[in-house]
């Protein structure tokens, strides 16, 4: 009978041993992921300047102003935590289709980046309302960065392995499809920011940066 139920038993260290080389392979992933994601971090950040370099200094000081006034705000007065969390659950409510990806959603749209901008489209485009570029400019960096400061938390709230892989692989691909999409936003609102420039400059510097990476890893020089 104690044979029987010794036999029953499961194998505990065999099920944590597995448990762990998992484990280890996914934050071995991550790692790669990361180092992956480091070009197009870099690459997509320098395209998005250099188109946004090209506009007027009014409009370049409008994006200064916005960045600066949300971080005084989170460090200062006060985070506005539950404005996000309406948000969030506003994407995750129609993205609930996608099971465990509406997580995903919810951290890569900044919700009130695109309220602001089709709500701005509609204005312009249907009731021919014009608005000052600079204020247009000013709202959809302003919350751009609200966005991307309390995803940051939350990420960081919930990813606490060792080294902050996961928070910085998560927080690197949450920074890099909104930026695109903000890229999008600026595209259609100011003349000289070349949507397709900037992607193919990001493009292009990522494509250079791996295949560098690559020869200095895995080419043998005779």
């Amino acid at each position: 009978m104690a044979k029987k139920e010794s036999d029953e038993r499961p194998d505990i260290g065999n099920s944590v041993s597995k448990t762990g080389f998992t484990n280890f392979l996914i934050n071995t992933l991550k790692i790669f992921g990361f180092i992956f994601l480091l070009p197009i971090v870099y690459g997509f950040s320098e395209g998005f300047f250099r188109q946004f370099s090209r506009q007027p200094i009014t409009i370049v000081n409008s994006f200064i102003y916005a960045v600066c006034l949300y971080l005084l705000i989170h460090i200062f007065l006060f985070k506005p935590t539950p404005l996000f969390k309406f948000g969030e659950r506003i994407v995750d409510k129609i993205f609930i289709f996608t099971g465990p990806l509406r997580r995903f959603f919810g951290y890569g749209v900044a919700f009130y980046c695109l309220i602001f901008f089709i709500y701005y489209f509609v204005l312009i485009n249907f009731f021919q309302r014009s608005f000052d570029k600079e204020n247009i400019v000013f709202m959809l960096v302003f919350f751009f960065i609200m966005h991307l400061s309390l995803v940051a938390e939350e990420l960081k709230e919930q990813h606490k392995d060792l080294f902050g892989i996961s928070y910085l692989f998560y927080l690197s691909s949450v920074y890099i499809i909104n930026l695109i999409i903000l890229g999008l936003f600026l595209s259609y609102l100011l003349e000289k920011f070349s949507f397709m420039e900037f992607i193919r400059f990001g493009y292009n510097f990522v494509v250079d940066a791996i295949t560098l990476m690559w020869q200095q890893l895995f080419v043998i020089n005779k």
